[in-house]
């Protein structure tokens, strides 16, 4: 089978406003919202609840008063909409002068804080999905080689072929080490883009490649060929 040498950064045609269940489309980054929220509240109860009635107001009422643009944008509106509904509604005392200034910093749309909560949970996903491929296809463990690759940048394909022969049992030549790890790049910057391209409604290349810009993601595509 020919392998993949380029990406196509609008290649998925699946849109976060067109998705006939806008909680599901949501429940892709619990995860990652409840690590954002837990990090500003520092309370589990209060994460939890927030996180709670936003799901079930996403089931219940779906986008309700949304408008096209960015899926980021408009969860974190919602974010804040259910935080500071917490606090009014809730019984526990008025939010802590480090949680007001936590609101107020973190929970608009041009919040460094989220923007980086954001681009670590698109990450995240992307990671998953190359680990699940390996998990399909275990003789050839893009996730594996990648991985080792990103977290020791320094290492040679001597040591990545060693450190996969420890983990896997696998013994690959060095060649198809280097071989392994050029897929694993396009494979991952592709997957990447996909997430991107998602939770825009505009699927425009310069749109994608703006946001790419913005969240600080040139990295995963340097050295990948773009075909249009």
């Amino acid at each position: 089978m020919k392998e993949p040498r380029g990406i196509q950064l609008n290649q998925s045609e699946y849109r976060w406003d067109r998705t006939e269940s806008p909680a599901s489309f949501a429940l892709r980054y619990t995860c990652a919202i409840r690590r954002f929220l837990l990090s500003g509240l520092n309370s589990e109860n209060a994460t939890d609840q927030i996180l709670e009635t936003l799901i079930q107001s996403l089931v219940s009422n779906g986008y309700e008063g949304k408008r096209a643009g960015k899926f980021r944008d408009y969860l974190i509106a919602q974010i804040k909409e259910h935080v500071d509904q917490f606090f009014t509604q809730s019984n526990c005392s008025a939010a802590s002068a480090e949680v007001t200034k936590w609101i107020a910093e973190a929970l608009n749309p041009q919040s460094l804080i989220w923007m980086r909560a954001w681009r670590d949970s698109l990450l995240e996903r992307s990671w998953r999905s190359l680990e699940r491929a390996e998990h399909i296809e275990p003789e050839r463990p893009t996730y594996s080689v990648l991985h080792a690759s990103s977290t020791q940048p320094n290492a040679t394909l001597a040591m990545i072929r060693v450190q996969i022969a420890t983990a896997t049992a696998l013994q690959i030549p060095e060649e198809r080490i280097g071989e392994i790890l050029a897929v694993a790049k396009v494979q991952f910057a592709q997957v990447l883009a996909d997430e991107i391209c998602e939770t825009l409604s505009r699927n425009s290349l310069e749109s994608i490649q703006e946001e790419i810009q913005l969240l600080g993601l040139n990295r995963a595509f340097d050295g990948i060929k773009l075909d249009v």
